[in-house]
């Protein structure tokens, strides 16, 4: 359960300025409320706090960042930072190619956190959750890298729910281990509501377990 909160805000996650755009969302488990979630359009940083879970199992704070900076040989790179009680993350890309990551500890690595496993044309995490909020509609496809799996983001169906857009995606790792040990879930259940051009609500389930994310 606990890896799949984790999982489910992230797709829906530091401080921020003043006047960035940051969107802010209530983590509902059933009619429960778990915690918080925030995002940074401007910075590109991601927080959740879970402060309510049932016996307090999955209760914490995760962040992560991706940010531009510069190779040694100064290139342009993106690099990617993310943390929780269980493990920091971090890697370094050149457009869409990784060349670095580095798992904390090491037992939480995949093969997938070696950057030659990772295929071409994946984006950060952080890259692929500001694509669900910022579109203002059932987003394109786009394969996102969290340092230990690939997952392919798609929409399935679109429809009208009077002014609202329903969109059904499509969820599924690529590469690397499913979603929550021992399940290992290879697909999600994922459904994005729009209204008046922005992100409103995202539902996600599993295994029993639905998580809606509900904008303030």
């Amino acid at each position: 359960m606990i890896r799949f909160l984790q999982v489910v805000v992230c797709f829906g996650l530091i401080s921020t300025a003043a006047n960035a755009d940051v969107q802010h969302y209530d983590l509902l488990l059933g009619q429960r409320q778990v915690g918080t979630l925030s995002f940074d359009t401007d910075r590109m940083d991601l927080v959740t706090h879970l402060d309510n879970t049932p016996l307090g199992v999955a209760d914490g704070r995760f962040t992560a960042q991706s940010s531009p900076a510069r190779s040694a040989e100064g290139t342009a790179v993106t690099h990617y930072l993310s943390q929780s009680i269980k493990r920091q993350i971090s890697f370094v890309l050149d457009e869409t190619k990784v060349l670095t990551t580095s798992i904390i500890p090491p037992k939480e690595a995949t093969p997938l956190s070696q950057p030659q496993a990772v295929p071409a044309g994946v984006i950060p995490l952080t890259e692929g959750f500001a694509r669900l909020t910022t579109t203002g509609t059932c987003p394109a496809p786009f394969s996102a890298y969290d340092g230990r799996r690939v997952v392919h983001v798609a929409t399935r169906a679109q429809f009208a729910d009077g002014a609202d857009i329903l969109c059904e995606m499509d969820y599924r790792v690529t590469d690397g281990p499913g979603h929550l040990s021992p399940f290992r879930f290879s697909t999600l259940d994922m459904a994005l509501r729009y209204r008046n051009g922005a992100l409103a609500q995202v539902t996600v389930g599993a295994g029993g377990f639905e998580l809606q994310m509900v904008r303030k």
